[in-house]
């Protein structure tokens, strides 16, 4: 079997999703560029429209219309969001458990690494200040932090199951 080298391989992925991006951006600018235009336009209108139906010429506004058509639509986005905040909530509350003891979890490996580490780099000084050898810290540091992450992951605590 020929595989090609790490290198190769990460060229080609890296050329592969520039012209992936390349290529969305190609098709997504015609989208964006006619939705800018149709925004301009609408704006554009509205600044032209407000003034001429203030000043008489067309059909009057009802302005308390406009108030309880606008309290109504605001109303329905709020209770909406409210709504869709409140559900993001009560489904995000189990993976947030699973984040935060996740999180526990790793700080964890990561204390026990590094007290393991300080641990060997005192037992490495040993001698090092007997022989003036300084290969004594360095593998007593690398052991100890070694042991260290090893009591780190064998303390796994399982992840409370919540409904």
């Amino acid at each position: 079997m020929n595989r090609a080298p790490i290198f190769i391989t990460i060229i080609r992925q890296i050329s592969f999703l520039a012209l992936l991006g390349f290529l969305f951006v190609l098709i997504a600018w015609p989208f964006f560029a006619a939705l800018g235009i149709l925004f301009g336009f609408a704006v554009i209108g509205l600044l032209v429209w407000l003034p001429m139906n203030i000043m008489g010429v067309g059909k009057p506004i009802e302005w308390h219309k406009v108030r309880q058509t606008g309290n109504r639509y605001w109303g329905a986005v709020a209770g909406r969001c409210h709504q869709m905040g409140g559900e993001l909530w009560n489904h995000g509350q189990p993976f947030l458990a699973r984040v935060f003891e996740t999180g526990r979890y790793l700080g964890r490996i990561c204390r026990e690494t590094l007290c393991g580490g300080a641990v060997g780099a005192m037992l490495g000084m040993i001698p090092t200040l007997q022989h003036a050898n300084a290969k004594g810290v360095v593998l007593g540091v690398c052991l100890g932090a070694i042991c260290g992450a090893l009591v780190g992951i064998s303390t796994r605590v399982p992840v409370r199951e919540t409904i």
